[in-house]
């Protein structure tokens, strides 16, 4: 949320004062709403700010703010519990890293946008270790300009995981449904924001056609969904500028760096807006 309250890359993002604490954007709507840091009682105890915090819903102001301006900026989710508020951030506490098939393991962040892909990558066994406490999680998935509401009930019976509980270990069949089903929202995403400027285009027609531009961008170099994102923007009064093999030679150079390439086609963008 807090990345949310004051965009930290605009360009006069010095002119911004302080991003609120989450705690006081809470506060402003519930003075005594109880709160809890998920990471207090792990080893990132002295950042537990880094990570996620729970606050109890005791009044509409916190779920209007929920499912308002937290969800749509992809800041909150909600979790219905009869468990206490410390049991289900401790539970949240135990998933802070998560093992990876290699033997590696990895941050989980409780991500709105990603979610859905990684409940659906579960069966109801491992989605209720998940859960844990939780008899359901509620959340808004952002799609572009687009969005829609999922919630994944807990099919067995809730139960939080404990300190020194072994960890929690996706399968390599569990991450490549995780990272399919991301691609796939990455890629309508861009779509729908796209035909948000060009409404009478086909719908079908976008998505292929953004599914083209990722692997061609891809197949030089360019993977930073940011600069992806930024690149497949551009050029918004051409119907598939990608499909342009003069467009795509402008970014070819490997020996570039993606940002370099992308200032380039903003370059070449600002010229062909001035001529018309």
């Amino acid at each position: 949320m807090e990345d949310w309250a004051y965009p930290g890359l605009a360009p006069d993002a010095l002119e911004f004062p302080p991003a609120p604490e989450v705690e006081d954007l809470v506060s402003a709507l519930d003075a005594d709403a109880p709160m809890a840091w998920a990471w207090a009682n792990t080893d990132m105890r002295g950042q537990q700010d880094a990570g996620p915090l729970l606050a109890g819903v005791r009044n509409d102001a916190l779920l209007e703010a929920f499912s308002g301006p937290w969800a749509s900026a992809d800041g909150s989710l909600l979790i219905v519990s009869d468990a206490p508020l410390q049991a289900v951030a401790d539970h949240i506490g135990t998933l802070r890293l998560v093992g990876m098939p290699d033997g590696g393991e990895a941050l989980f962040r409780w991500n709105p946008a990603k979610l859905r892909g990684i409940m659906e990558a579960l069966s109801p066994a491992r989605r209720a270790v998940l859960l844990g406490p939780a008899q359901a999680m509620i959340w808004r998935e952002n799609t572009g300009p687009r969005h829609r509401w999922w919630m994944a009930r807990n099919p067995h019976k809730p139960e939080a995981r404990f300190a020194g509980a072994s960890r929690f270990v996706f399968s390599a069949e569990e991450l490549q449904r995780i990272q399919q089903a991301g691609h796939r929202h990455f890629v309508t995403g861009l779509a729908f924001e796209r035909l948000a400027f060009r409404n009478d285009d086909d719908e079908r027609d976008t998505i292929a056609y953004i599914e083209r531009t990722v692997a061609k961008l891809s197949g030089v170099n360019i993977s930073s969904e940011a600069v992806i994102r930024a690149m497949a923007g551009l050029f918004p009064w051409r119907s598939q500028p990608f499909d342009d093999d003069a467009l795509l030679g402008a970014v070819a150079d490997t020996r570039r760096s993606p940002e370099d390439r992308l200032d380039a086609l903003r370059a070449m963008e600002e010229n062909e807006r001035t001529q018309q």
